[in-house]
């Protein structure tokens, strides 16, 4: 299932992967992305921070995560890494 944007103009789907046009994109950004400019490891560090904070509090969103997981707090964590990465 797509969806567009909702202005009523657009014809492409808001949720389909972006794919560069330019031919160096790819290269250019796993340079970048290779010396960590984009800070992801930083971001994961502080969100898995924040998720860890929220399950203390007993926080239903930090819950479901974890439930999605089957209580598996290391899968839970890796998938707050791959959502910061992507």
């Amino acid at each position: 299932m797509t969806s567009s944007c909702g202005c009523g103009t657009c014809s492409e789907a808001v949720n389909e992967e972006f794919k560069s046009k330019a031919p160096d994109f790819d290269k250019v950004y796993a340079l970048f992305d290779k010396k960590d400019y984009f800070n992801a490891k930083g971001l994961a560090k502080t969100q898995i921070g924040n998720f860890e904070r929220a399950l203390q509090r007993n926080d239903k969103g930090a819950q479901q995560i974890l439930d999605k997981f089957k209580g598996d707090m290391d899968k839970a964590k890796e998938y707050i890494i791959q959502v910061i990465s992507d």
